[in-house]
């Protein structure tokens, strides 16, 4: 068994100053020494069982340090009564074993253990699945899983560090270990099965003197029924003393020399190989593996200086996995140096940050200026990234809503409620610089201060928004059949409510062109800070949380257009800007509803709506007058049919001119003519747009041209959007037409 090799050291280099002692104590005033096994775990988490349910959750909690170099970590003493967990997260913990964990997983040990193998993890899962049964009977179960299976080996090995020992029966439960992990997915009387199987196999293999467990690694078969199946294999494994390479050291640019993986592995199998590389701190530089050769060839052009650490890795058609081959590689810059700290204005930025008043549930308002944190002797123009431990929760690092950002100019933004009480120095802030030649990405740490506990909520609503249903016209694509083949921008009804912290909004569906939905489903949670009711918005995506924050505020009444309707300004943030939209939310579904169920064949008033337009004087809005028009083209145009959209404010000028500063592009659109812009033979950005005078004022008046024959009875949607710098003071152009076969223009 390989308990000491390259891998190990490259992990102990890596960590160097991230915590952790070597005591071979497991006892001691502060609490219990606990190893972490497939390998030794390094770099994972660290949870306490605090409902002691032995499942891990979200009332457990995380220790502050990760397990070490040495997969080891001191739990504390107020917690010697409960069941532990360690997390393996994949791209991060390093098994010193196999390398880099490609995929999460999870070990457990009940109370009071010094090691957390995968057979102490088999207990806590039958404590967890069957609370019938004690931790005795349990151990008593994996041991009698391995004893009767032929394989002698006692108890205190199986639930210990059985990586250092020296026998065989301990290679075998390294064997078995590492097979659990493989298949952590299985229930636990399962793996007690597969358990036995593998240790069966094992003992063949002790029993053979011809035979070793070396490179032993079992082809294990999951039927969709019936019990897990276990037959003899052998892992690749590779040729080189040591388990390195030679180091590579080059300068920056020089040409990479010519690395064939394939010729440092062999299977006892004759199993075809693939070939994988990684880098323990996730960093390739440049380097790939060609899969099939086991060729490493290199992107000069993304790569810069630092010390990498690789691992090659050779699998066989069965999928089982060499342990890893090292090669250091080190790039060096040609005297270009990495940024440093500046530990005195690092110091002074924490008693900044120690001043802030903080309280779970609302924004950080306080932003920080880090442009000074960090020195590079160079001149080098460094970039930034930021992070806090305030955006997550939970053992599956779930989302809270909460962001920090930092700009090119360094300056620390905050985004999102805060999302949990926490006593000063248990959350903290995280900044990072690089220059664009080197690897090496120094980081300053910052304690945040105390987080209040969140203030009583009111119980009466607090913002204008609460209470109320909104029946919102909006633009967009999605008409929520799961089918995009029709999906294009058109106009919707959006039906939404603000109730005790809960989005209420209606599933859109294709009736949501003509109707506002009253059935309505939780979407979203929301806070009121200020005057803003800002709604929080999450949905996952290719296993990815996303959140959206979109801040509401209402500008004004608008009860010019409709009783109890508002004018809304929304604001939200898309790629490190800021973007404003402004919207009309009616109370009243019928006056919406006017604006979706236009008739071609309607007079000039069925045809008509208000909507409120930036007036001549600065800052100020009127009451205007929007109209359209559809029907066969009786002008010399080519196009078969048209469509007018006209735009004026009463007893003032409001030309094209205004219409081409506040509005990016005019669009129709339905389901057999698909999108037709106004302009020049429709083409985008080229807008149609003529200045009519009536009673000595002008109004704007949009053409369409539309080369489709209209269908009678579909309904057709008039988009006029509105450029990204004008969000904030006009609303976009939203309207249904139903072309009836027949037009009035009057």
């Amino acid at each position: 068994m390989r308990k000491a090799s390259y891998l190990a050291l490259s992990v102990a280099v890596a960590l160097t100053g991230c915590g952790g002692g070597d005591s071979t104590n497991n006892e001691s005033p502060q609490g219990t020494q606990v190893t972490a096994i497939d390998g030794y775990l390094s770099n994972a988490q660290v949870w306490v069982d605090m409902n002691n349910n032995f499942n891990l959750d979200n009332d457990d909690i995380q220790l502050s340090e990760n397990t070490d170099a040495n997969g080891q970590f001191t739990l504390p003493a107020e917690y010697a009564t409960n069941a532990i967990f360690i997390q393996a997260i994949a791209g991060q913990t390093i098994d010193t074993t196999r390398g880099l964990v490609e995929n999460n997983f999870v070990l457990a040990a009940s109370a009071g253990s010094t090691t957390a193998n995968p057979m102490t993890n088999m207990v806590i899962q039958q404590l967890a699945a069957n609370p019938d049964i004690d931790e005795a009977q349990a151990r008593a179960n994996v041991v009698s899983s391995l004893n009767q299976a032929g394989l002698e080996v006692n108890e205190e090995l199986i639930f210990g560090d059985y990586l250092a020992a020296q026998s065989d029966s301990a290679q075998a439960l390294n064997v078995i270990g590492e097979t659990l992990v493989d298949n952590a997915a299985l229930p636990v009387a399962q793996q007690l099965t597969l358990s036995s199987g593998v240790a069966s196999e094992a003992q063949k293999i002790i029993d053979d003197p011809q035979l070793s467990l070396d490179d032993f690694s079992p082809i294990v078969a999951v039927p969709e029924q019936g019990e897990p199946t276990v037959s003899p294999n052998s892992r690749p494994v590779y040729k080189v003393e040591g388990g390195a390479l030679t180091p590579v050291a080059l300068s920056l640019g020089d040409a990479w020399p010519n690395i064939d993986a394939s010729a440092y592995f062999s299977d006892a199998d004759g199993d075809v190989l693939n070939y994988r590389l990684s880098e323990l701190s996730n960093k390739l530089n440049g380097l790939s593996i060609n899969a099939s050769t086991g060729v490493i060839s290199v992107n000069l052009s993304a790569q810069v200086a630092g010390e990498f650490n690789y691992q090659i890795i050779a699998a066989d058609t069965h999928g089982a996995k060499s342990y890893p081959l090292a090669l250091n590689v080190t790039i060096d810059a040609a005297g270009n140096s990495a940024p440093t700290v500046n530990s005195d204005e690092q110091a002074r930025l924490q008693q900044e940050i120690s001043t802030w008043e903080l309280q779970e549930g609302v924004q950080i308002t306080n932003s920080l200026d880090v442009s000074s944190l960090f020195q590079d002797e160079d001149g080098d123009t460094l970039t930034y990234r930021a992070a806090s431990t305030l955006t997550v929760t939970g053992p599956e690092n779930d989302l809270t809503g909460f962001q920090v950002a930092v700009n090119s100019e360094g300056l620390v933004s905050f985004d999102g409620p805060v999302p949990f009480s926490a006593a000063a120095g248990a959350e903290h802030l995280y900044i990072w610089a690089k220059d664009s030649s080197n690897e090496d990405e120094p980081y300053a740490r910052f304690e945040l201060p105390e987080i209040a506990e969140a203030a009583t909520p009111p119980t009466e609503p607090t913002h204008d928004l609460e209470g109320t249903t909104w029946y919102v016209i909006e633009h967009g694509s999605d008409d929520g059949d799961g089918d995009e083949k029709n999906d294009f921008s058109r106009i919707w009804c959006d039906t939404l409510r603000f109730e005790n912290g809960e989005v209420l909004a209606n599933t859109r569906s294709n009736s949501n062109k003509t109707e506002c939905s009253t059935e309505l489903e939780v979407v979203a949670t929301y806070y009121v800070e200020g005057e803003e009711l800002n709604a929080v918005f999450s949905e996952v995506i290719d296993g990815t949380n996303y959140v959206d924050i979109l801040a509401m505020s209402i500008e004004s009444a608008a009860d010019e257009i409709s009783t109890g309707a508002k004018t809304i300004v929304l604001g939200y943030s898309e790629d490190n800007q800021r973007f404003h939209e402004r919207y009309t939310y009616f109370t009243n579904k019928a006056d919406a509803e006017t604006r979706l169920n236009i008739k071609s064949d309607g007079d000039g008033a069925a045809r008509t709506v208000d909507m409120y337009l930036p007036s001549e004087t600065e800052e100020t809005w009127k009451l205007g007058k929007l109209s359209v028009s559809m029907g066969p083209n009786t002008e010399s145009d080519s196009a078969a049919f048209d469509a007018n959209v006209f735009m004026e404010i009463p007893g003032e000028d409001f030309s094209c001119t205004s219409i081409r500063e506040l509005y990016e592009s005019f669009v129709i659109t339905g389901d057999n003519i698909g999108y037709n812009y106004s302009g020049n033979n429709g083409v985008f950005g080229e807008l149609e747009c003529y200045d009519n005078q009536e009673n000595g004022v002008t109004y704007a008046a949009i053409d369409f041209d539309i080369a489709n024959t209209l269908t009678v009875g579909n309904v057709y949607s008039i988009i006029g959007k509105v450029k990204d710098e004008q969000g904030e003071f006009v609303e976009a152009v939203k309207l249904n037409i139903e072309w009836t076969g027949e037009s009035n223009n009057d």
